[in-house]
């Protein structure tokens, strides 16, 4: 598959959807992708810098399509879940800045994952850390 189309398996859309293109997919070592958050700038309430939730789900999202890549893409009853994330945000991104996304397995299962994660800035000054876990929900099906 080619690195711009993965992102067509995320079933999130704009003004939703944090990652725009896949850079690079090593198969079981890495996934970069990146995201041009001037476009939400409007919707935002004008702040200052980009909001780091921002910048944590898009970590989310390539972790989604990268735990696609090395399972199976998500089924039409299936949804992505945010498990758990640990984060440390070290500093702030203006918009006018391409948000930069690293990811390497830590462990991938077939329905959960966990990743480590980087953000960093045009320049590659690092903005976030985080460890985060993803799974697979069925729709219909009740969380005990």
């Amino acid at each position: 598959m080619n690195n711009k189309h993965m992102t067509d398996m995320l079933p999130h859309q704009f003004p939703f959807r944090f990652v725009d293109e896949v850079t690079t997919y090593i198969k079981m070592k890495k996934m970069n992708g990146h995201f041009d958050p001037s476009s939400m700038y409007p919707y935002l309430g004008k702040q200052p810098d980009v909001p780091s939730t921002i910048m944590i789900e898009g970590l989310a999202q390539l972790s989604v399509l990268f735990a696609q890549m090395e399972t199976k893409p998500l089924e039409d009853n299936e949804f992505p879940l945010l498990g758990k994330i640990d984060t440390n945000i070290i500093s702030t991104l203006r918009w006018d800045q391409t948000v930069n996304y690293a990811l390497t397995p830590i462990r991938i299962l077939s329905k959960q994952a966990v990743f480590s994660g980087l953000v960093t800035d045009s320049d590659g000054q690092r903005i976030i850390t985080a460890t985060l876990g993803v799974a697979i929900g069925k729709k219909g099906v009740e969380l005990s």
